[in-house]
């Protein structure tokens, strides 16, 4: 009887992850149809010109990809070093399990919250104005409880043996988290900081409330600047633009171009993860 629930365990989960793999490339394959022929290095390399019914999407794609570099570079070392701090550092007391409870309770709240949240704080209270400084950061906002919560969870699936050992050879509690702990946990903490930046690269409501513009003729890395972004882009294209049948075609491979994106970025991570298993 157990054996036959395990294999119909097993038979549920294949079926599960093939229609997920499969749904994938169903949509690849249908933005790629409706392209109808855009896709090309012209197309990722030239600006959008006359209305955006022509031309390609290199300024939205720069400023996806540098406000996902922003993003990073702030959410990095705050979620990272929070993670850690709740793993290795925070005593068991009630403010810790409540603050642990918070944070994971924000994993779910909407993007637009964030949004108006970035608004309200950064573009306004901050005076930051509407930039791409104040979405990298807003998107960093909303990022930290993946980050601390993948980082914390990575931690502490780290064998206590391993640690235990590491301390009667003499290593104090720095050698043992640089040595051990960090070593057997790279995988699952950069996991989480793919996953947190496919994320941030992918959102529309945050950005549209922060900085981001329908179009800008040049690009630019001042970062007090506003910007345009892919999703923005496609957002507009497929629902605001007078001319939705002349612009449907770049706006399917502008969505083809995201959708690899984040793709490649999880195949990284997971490639990465594997590497860092076969060391230990």
């Amino acid at each position: 009887m157990r054996k036959t629930s395990d294999s119909a365990w097993v038979v549920v989960s294949g079926v599960a992850y093939f229609s997920a793999v499969i749904f994938v490339i169903w949509v690849a394959v249908h933005l790629y149809i409706l392209s109808e022929g855009k896709l090309s290095l012209e197309f990722l390399f030239t600006n959008p010109t006359n209305g955006m019914t022509a031309g390609g999407v290199f300024a939205p794609l720069f400023g996806s990809l540098y406000l996902a570099l922003w993003v990073l570079v702030i959410s990095t070392p705050l979620g990272v070093l929070a993670g850690v701090y709740f793993a290795e550092f925070a005593p068991d007391n009630t403010l810790t399990r409540l603050l642990r409870s918070s944070i994971r309770t924000l994993s779910g709240v909407p993007a637009i919250v964030f949004g108006l949240f970035g608004l309200a704080f950064f573009v306004r209270l901050m005076n930051l104005r509407l930039s791409l400084l104040s979405s990298a950061l807003t998107l960093s906002v909303m990022n930290l409880p993946v980050i601390i919560t993948t980082t914390e969870e990575a931690l502490r699936l780290v064998p206590n043996a391993q640690k235990e050992a590491a301390i009667a050879l003499g290593a104090n509690a720095w050698e043992v988290w640089r040595d051990v702990s960090f070593k057997y946990a790279s995988g699952g903490m950069l996991s989480g900081l793919f996953l947190a930046l496919s994320r941030a690269l992918g959102e529309t409501a945050p950005i549209l409330l922060t900085g981001v513009v329908f179009y800008q003729p040049t690009v630019t890395l001042d970062p007090s600047k506003s910007f345009m972004a892919l999703p923005y882009h496609i957002f507009i294209l497929a629902t605001q633009h007078s001319k939705f049948a002349e612009v449907l075609p770049i706006a399917a491979a502008s969505g083809f171009i995201l959708l690899i994106i984040v793709l490649l970025i999880r195949i990284l991570a997971y490639i990465y993860s594997r590497r860092i298993q076969r060391w230990l």
